[in-house]
C-alpha cells in the first residue's frame, strides 16, 4: 500500500486496494489455496472469503497462493488514489522479492477508489535485474532514496 493523505486515508486505500486484488485473484481458476496474510485482512468484514483474523504484516507480501504448477506465489500489493506511476517499498518487502526470485509478484493498483479509472499492473517481480545492473541503476525502474540512517562506528 501506498498513498497520499492522512493516516487513515492510507490505511483504507491500503485496505481497499488489497481486497480488490485479492477478489481479483480469487475469480481465477488456475490459482489454488489463495490466503490474505496482511494486517489489513483482519479489517475486512468476516464474511468475506479474505478474511483473515491472523493477518499481520511481518511477512513482506500481502498475499500468497499455489500456482498450476504447485508454486506458492508470493504477492505484494502497492495502492494509489490517483494516477501516479510510483510507489514507496520497505526493506522487508524487498528482501521477500529478493529472496524469492519468479515467485514473487507486485501487483500495482491506481485509482483505488475509482471504479471507472482504476486500472491493475501485474509487474511480475519488478526486483529481478539483469546481470550489469544494480537497484540503484537498472532499466526497469528508478528508485529515489529520500532518506538515509546513519550510523556512527
Amino acid at each position: 500500500m501506498d498513498g497520499s493523505g492522512n493516516n487513515s486515508t492510507k490505511e483504507k486505500l491500503g485496505v481497499v486496494a488489497e481486497k480488490l486484488v485479492f477478489d481479483l485473484l480469487y475469480k481465477d481458476k488456475g490459482i489454488k489455496s489463495l490466503k490474505w496474510v496482511s494486517k489489513n485482512a483482519s479489517k475486512i468484514n468476516a464474511n468475506h472469503e479474505g478474511y483473515n483474523p491472523e493477518g499481520d504484516d511481518k511477512f513482506g507480501y500481502d498475499l500468497e497462493y499455489l500456482d498450476e504448477e504447485g508454486n506458492k506465489i508470493l504477492v505484494e500489493v502497492k495502492g494509489r488514489a490517483g494516477n501516479e506511476n510510483s510507489f514507496i517499498v520497505t526493506k522487508n518487502e524487498l528482501k521477500v522479492a529478493f529472496s524469492n526470485k519468479e515467485n514473487y509478484r507486485l501487483i500495482f493498483v491506481n485509482n483505488v477508489f475509482d471504479n471507472v479509472n482504476r486500472s491493475f499492473r501485474n509487474l511480475q517481480n519488478p526486483f529481478l535485474i539483469e546481470d550489469g545492473q544494480d537497484f540503484m541503476n537498472n532499466e526497469k525502474f528508478i528508485a529515489i532514496n529520500n532518506n538515509y540512517e546513519i550510523s556512527f562506528k
